[in-house]
């Protein structure tokens, strides 16, 4: 940019290195003219900016004719360009008859034009049709725009006083003879928004200059017309902070929420959250869905609590670290509530090296193709200039795994928090450690009221026993926490022990075992240890249900549960509807070594796979009737399907085959991330399975990867018998095949899918809506309506959330080629179905498509919102084809909202040819529209 720098009543302009009167300021400029501000304003020659006027010795000279305004409007938003006369006359009578000889008609105006504008500006013609040429500081709407960039370079004094002088040169609507189907013109919309951003930044201005008062009333007059504009709103509550209205300025906050919620299903941006805290001093308001995991019963951890809150708003590395028991998954748990960063926990109890960043890629939501190198590089392309919190629990026995996968992230991602639990550091530069011992007890005090008496006594009573009854039983407790190790585990394994009177510990301190945890295992019987053994293969929750699938004998489980619950040795949820549980790491590493390469793992094991091959049968037949509870079971077991496919595929590749077959007839509209990668691997081993290999195409759809996915869904085309194997191999085919833009064989294939036989109504809604998807981006836009229609009617009889979903994301965008508006309406209810329903594939599509017609209807804030979610959409899906899609939405969305050097940064970027070009050009976007919004999503 230029250093030459404006007075207070001078304003910068700038030679034009292309011709176009509205394209004011361009980079590189080599000449620099500087004029006075009420000079400039003298010199305007043609106004726009209301009612269109020339502009003659100081008199408005007002045009009736309504053709001749829209001729000279028309030439005016091209102006130094030619304009085609056919496009002259189609625009001069849009809606009206259209004269007998126009020809001449519009050369009648374009005589009258000459003699209006002569002699600083003249009409000439060309063969590419009429010229305006005219000096660009003559015309109102560049003096407005220099006006406004000036500003951004000067002292905010000079700043308000360029603003306010700019906003003066408006006398009401821009342009309004050149609205065509109820739409605003694209250049009066980015005039619009230019308008609200002098605004904004005059508001700014005065606060700077300490004008709080002044400020809040233009800002709080501004969100009452615009209030999705984030920015605005940030500054509207610093402004009346500083006035002492804190409540309002939280109120200001909150009614944001609401309608970002109500209106466009989202939150609102990461800046936003960090004003309220520093405003209020205390985290706003944390969204069901951005919720942490959560904790019960914290007790005795209050300093280390606040130590680590203080550490995760300072550290970019911060380590938790002490012996098993410790309580460091409980404390960063908990820590997570004071967090206002997006959270992505990562358990790594029963992962290798291998597995690290495939399973951080699962938590991230980020689709990767499985092996380690992948993984990591997808989870950088994602994180870079992204504010994250992730949680990695467990680390010792991977660390060089986790060293690696940081060091990366340590180097591209500098806004990412990592919070890690170990049993000794990391060893990584800038890490800083939070060391976690035993729980404090005074031997000068009473021991039950220290740090680990408090969390004994509330652990005794959880058991309802009345421990301790008396005296003899609170001596007794009294000696157990001078004698034991008071780690929080041991210390409610130990009073889980005393209140249910099994036993008494040795009454010696020398005579404790060195590890209460192991000793309370070995402690229990044949069947309990047999038991926990068992559930080791269980890497999340478990009910009752789960637990008798994997148990030989079948014998009391239910009681033989109940009891190892009592005793602590399994964490309990009574909150959902039947009981879960959870076994503590400590004892499922106990436990674990005592299955490992017994006579009876491989059994347990084969039980497990099989229990999650009925978990996904049973998935995708509730699917038809209540789509959402089926993806939630499916997310919620996704890691234990993972571990049985690591076991199935080296130990029963047909029951690896059976698993992966049924996930992908779940559904084409939503995916597990981690499950991708083992869905093409299972394709890619199993070649005799049909429909293994049906799914590991539509995998490859989802991953983007247009080649194989039309290999794999050709192969199961050919092997395919039965109705269920046919549907998935035809739909992954015509998906490939739209995919790669084969429109033809994708609509020959989607023919073919819905004419088989006995093909259940749910299916049969994929073809339909797939099919008029074809037709509408083939041009065939009757059909496309036609059929779009019928996928609706069929998708709501059939009663398919997910199929709903899409199939009104497809009405949607053929509705918008003709009506925008109906068509937005239409995308805002399939982008909410999507949401309710959890299919994330129609969810991304269809934001993107929302924010493009939201950007056509002028309603510029709302569309750069979503278009901010839909390009993290975009990036954790890591389809080539949908992220240029959406940066090309961005494009239009920065020229509609004055911002034309980032636009065509964007639109000059050579078309990304890999994932992490992709990711950096999806961030670049993201950046500049947050310039302008304040939307930028962490």
């Amino acid at each position: 940019m230029p250093t030459t720098r404006s007075t207070a009543c001078d304003f910068v302009s700038s030679e034009f290195t292309r011709s176009g009167c509205f394209h004011a300021w361009p980079s590189g400029a080599p000449g620099l003219t500087i004029f006075r501000m009420d000079k400039a304003t003298r010199r305007v020659l043609v106004s726009v900016l209301g009612p269109p006027c020339v502009r003659r010795r100081g008199h408005e000279e007002p045009i009736a004719d309504p053709a001749l305004r829209v001729v000279l409007a028309t030439l005016l938003v091209n102006a130094n360009q030619p304009v085609a006369e056919s496009e002259l006359i189609a625009a001069a009578w849009a809606g009206t008859e259209t004269p007998a000889n126009p020809h001449d008609s519009l050369y009648t105006r374009i005589s009258r034009l000459r003699t209006l504008l002569a002699p600083e500006a003249d009409v000439t013609w060309s063969p590419a049709g009429y010229v305006l040429r005219i000096d660009p500081q003559r015309i109102d709407a560049v003096c407005f725009e220099w006006l406004i960039e000036a500003a951004r370079w000067s002292q905010p004094a000079e700043a308000v006083e360029l603003l306010s002088g700019a906003l003066t040169m408006w006398r009401g609507e821009p342009l309004p003879q050149l609205r065509l189907g109820g739409l605003d013109h694209p250049e009066a919309v980015r005039l619009k928004q230019l308008r609200l951003r002098a605004i904004e930044e005059l508001a700014v201005s005065e606060l700077r200059l300490g004008d709080p008062v002044r400020a809040a009333q233009r800002l709080l007059a501004l969100l009452e017309a615009q209030p999705h504009r984030e920015r605005a709103c940030g500054y509207a509550m610093w402004a009346l902070h500083c006035i002492g209205r804190t409540a309002d300025a939280a109120r200001q906050y909150e009614l944001l929420c609401e309608r970002l919620a109500t209106e466009l299903g989202a939150q609102p941006c990461g800046e936003l959250r960090y004003t309220y805290h520093a405003l209020t001093g205390s985290p706003p308001p944390r969204s069901p869905r951005v919720a942490t995991p959560p904790t019960s019963g914290f007790v005795g951890r209050q300093p280390e609590f606040a130590r680590l809150t203080a550490m995760l708003r300072r550290d970019g590395i911060v380590t938790v670290v002490g012996r098993p028991g410790a309580g460091k998954t409980r404390l960063a748990l908990e820590a997570l509530s004071a967090v206002t960063d997006p959270v992505a926990v990562v358990p790594l109890t029963g992962q290798d090296g291998d597995t690290v960043a495939p399973a951080v890629a699962a938590a991230l939501g980020v689709h990767a193709n499985g092996d380690t190198e992948a993984a990591a590089a997808a989870v950088t392309e994602y994180l870079i200039g992204r504010r994250q919190v992730l949680v990695l629990d467990g680390c010792e026995h991977v660390l060089y795994a986790v060293r690696g996968l940081l060091r990366r992230i340590q180097w591209r991602c500098h806004a990412v928090t990592v919070l890690a639990t170990s049993r000794v550091r990391l060893g990584l530069g800038g890490e800083q450690v939070l060391p976690l011992g035993p729980l404090a007890v005074d031997p000068a005090t009473d021991p039950l009221t220290s740090q680990a008496g408090q969390l004994f006594l509330d652990r005794a009573r959880e058991a309802g026993t009345g421990f301790p009854a008396d005296q003899a039983e609170a001596e007794l407790a009294r000696a157990v926490l001078r004698g034991a190790d008071c780690l929080p585990l041991s210390l409610e394994l130990l009073a889980a022990r005393l209140a249910s009177r099994e036993g008494r510990p040795p009454a010696q301190p020398a005579q404790w075992p060195p590890d209460i945890a192991e000793w309370c295992y070995e402690n229990r019987d044949h069947a309990e240890r047999g038991l926990l053994a068992a559930l080791t293969v269980f890497h999340r929750d478990f009910d009752l249900a789960s637990c008798r699938a994997v148990v030989a004998d079948g014998g009391d489980v239910e009681g033989l549960l109940q009891r190892l619950a009592g005793a602590r040795l399994l964490a309990t949820d009574r909150t959902a509807a039947q009981p879960r549980y959870r076994l503590p790491d400590q004892l499922r590493r106990i436990a674990a070594t005592r299955l490992s390469g017994s006579d009876h793992e491989p059994k347990v094991r084969e039980r497990h796979a099989r229990w999650c091959r009925d978990v996904l049968a049973a998935a995708t037949r509730r699917a038809a009737a209540d789509f959402a509870a089926a993806a939630r079971y499916v997310h919620e077991a996704a890691t234990d399907i993972v571990g049985a496919l690591r076991w199935a595929q080296a130990e029963d590749p047909p029951l690896a085959a059976e698993l992966t077959g049924h996930l992908g007839l779940l559904s084409p509209y939503r995916c597990e991330p981690g499950l991708l990668a083992w869905r093409l691997r299972v394709a890619r081993t199993e070649p005799e399975h049909a429909l293994a290999v049906a799914s590991g195409a539509a995998a490859a759809v989802h991953l983007g990867h247009a080649e194989e996915a039309l290999r794999l869904a050709t192969k199961a085309t050919e092997s395919a018998t039965t109705t269920e194997e046919r549907y998935l191999a035809l739909h992954s085919l015509a998906s490939a095949r739209l995919l790669a833009g084969d429109l033809a064989g994708s609509a020959a294939t989607c023919a073919e899918l819905g004419a088989v036989p006995d093909l259940p109504e749910r299916y049969r809604v994929d073809a339909q809506a797939l099919l008029a998807l074809v037709a509408a981006r083939s041009g065939n836009h009757e059909e496309a309506r036609r059929t779009a229609a019928d996928a609706v009617g069929s998708a709501e009889a059939s009663g398919a959330a997910d199929r709903v979903a899409f199939a009104h994301y497809v009405e949607g965008e053929v509705r918008t080629s003709a009506d925008t508006a109906a068509g937005a309406a239409i995308l805002r209810t399939a982008r909410a179905q999507a949401v309710a329903a959890g299919a994330t594939v129609v969810n991304r599509k269809a934001t993107t498509a929302l924010a493009a017609a939201l950007v056509r209807l002028g309603r510029v804030p709302e569309a750069a919102k979503l278009l901010q979610e839909a390009l993290g959409h975009c990036r954790r899906a890591r389809v080539l084809t949908d992220t240029v899609a959406a940066v090309g939405v961005a494009a239009d969305l920065l020229t509609a909202s004055g911002d034309r050097q980032a636009a065509q940064r964007l639109r000059s970027a050579p078309p990304p040819g890999d994932h992490l070009a992709a990711a950096e050009v999806a961030e670049e976007a993201a950046r500049a529209i947050a310039v302008w919004f304040g939307t930028w999503q962490p």
